[in-house]
């Protein structure tokens, strides 16, 4: 059998690293595989007055934005972050497996830029994404170049690790208009040409029972036009609608290949690893959940039987980052938590994520999967607060998908 801690959003400056602290306490993983935002652009952790040093004076002392003052940049986050107690803990009893998400370089980084990157005052690109590599591999090094971090890693014949880079490689511009007839076209990417190649051949080659697919953003379509509630809610439906489009819903036409190269080429027991939502998710992956997916196309999955499902989605909450809570409010969070996988109340009458089995929206954890050759599993682990160093844990759900079948069912 093989066991991975699946981690994402580490903020440090956002409260304690209880989650990683638990993670130190198990001997029963054989890695952990870190899904992106390992740093943040922040420092002062808010709990910690006496963490709030390093960098204020490098910042307001130095305007010429070279490499070099990137590099430092980068360093001193990578720094900071290690001086917590349980992410050294972490480090020293597992092997991580790591990939970059948008925050070890810009925020919702894409292949030439990033949102709130102004070249005029921030440098060329160019020598802020070199730093930002750099950085990352003397702080968290890989096997091979550290300027490509897609690659695969074969735990035996178990499972086939597939990590993906979904930022630098080869995405295109986000596009925050869901109206926008460009958002579909055909040529849009996430990937890039190659590593999309790459990632078909891996999956049509590999030997081993389980395809884990380790990416950094959601991949499964997850509806939220309904949330309006009455017309009180369009700026926070619209800021979460936003937020999805730099994820995979933002490339429509790319999702669609993924899911059709896996259907096609009838390719059993694929496992996409996700995360940068900041919660805990279980998703039968389909093309179409329900006819309102997209208009004017049916659907093409059933929830009763799960046909139609090509393959399952775990995505992992945040170690520390903001939760949907923390950025929209209590009571949205919790009303749209209730809602969001059922069916509506008159007159909408229909559920608009049937495929989403399983959701938490507001704690901060970890998922533990637990492959055999029977079944794959996902543990979802919450802790109970992120404010102070806290040894409480809960265990909140166990989805799994047995071998062959593509679907998930509740452990």
């Amino acid at each position: 059998n093989t066991q991975l801690a699946v981690v994402s959003c580490s903020d440090y400056s956002a409260g304690y690293y209880n989650a990683l602290a638990r993670i130190a306490e198990r001997k029963d993983l054989d890695a952990v595989v870190h899904l992106g935002d390992y740093i943040y652009e922040g420092l002062a952790r808010r709990f910690d007055p006496t963490a709030e040093t390093l960098i204020d004076q490098f910042e307001s002392t130095h305007f010429n934005r070279n490499k070099q003052w990137w590099l430092q940049f980068f360093r001193v986050r990578y720094a900071t972050s290690r001086l917590d107690a349980d992410l050294q803990a972490a480090h020293q009893v597992h092997p991580f497996i790591t990939i970059w998400d948008d925050h070890e370089i810009g925020n919702n980084a894409w292949r030439d830029g990033a949102q709130g990157h102004d070249p005029e005052n921030d440098g060329p690109w160019e020598v802020r994404k070199n730093a930002a590599k750099q950085a990352y591999a003397e702080w968290l090094p890989i096997r091979g170049p550290a300027s490509t971090i897609y690659r695969s890693i074969r735990f035996g014949n178990m499972a086939e690790l597939i990590l993906l880079d979904t930022r630098l490689e080869g995405r295109d511009q986000q596009i925050y208009n869901s109206e926008d007839p460009t958002l579909f076209a055909n040529e849009r990417t996430l990937l890039g040409k190659e590593q999309k190649q790459w990632l078909f051949q891996k999956l049509d080659a590999s030997p081993c029972k389980w395809k884990i697919i380790a990416n950094q953003v959601i991949f499964s379509e997850f509806n939220v036009q309904w949330a309006n509630f009455g017309g009180k809610f369009t700026d926070k439906v619209q800021q979460l609608q936003n937020t999805l489009l730099d994820y995979w819903e933002g490339y429509p036409a790319e999702r669609d290949d993924v899911v059709n190269h896996i259907a096609n080429n009838k390719i059993n027991n694929v496992v996409i690893l996700s995360a940068s939502m900041h919660c805990a998710l279980a998703f039968d992956v389909t093309s179409r959940a329900t006819k309102y997916s997209r208009k004017g196309q049916p659907a093409t999955y059933d929830p009763v039987t799960g046909n139609g499902s090509v393959a399952v989605e775990f995505a992992a909450t945040s170690i520390t980052s903001d939760n949907f809570d923390e950025k929209m409010g209590k009571l949205y969070a919790g009303t749209f938590q209730s809602l969001v996988n059922k069916r509506l109340p008159h007159p909408l009458n229909y559920n608009p994520n049937p495929h989403l089995k399983y959701v938490d929206l507001q704690r901060h954890g970890y998922t533990v999967l637990k492959l055999s050759k029977d079944r794959a599993e996902a543990n979802f682990y919450f802790v109970n607060e992120i404010g102070t160093r806290t040894s409480k844990e809960t265990l909140g759900a166990a989805w799994h998908t047995k071998t062959g079948k593509n679907r998930l069912e509740k452990s």
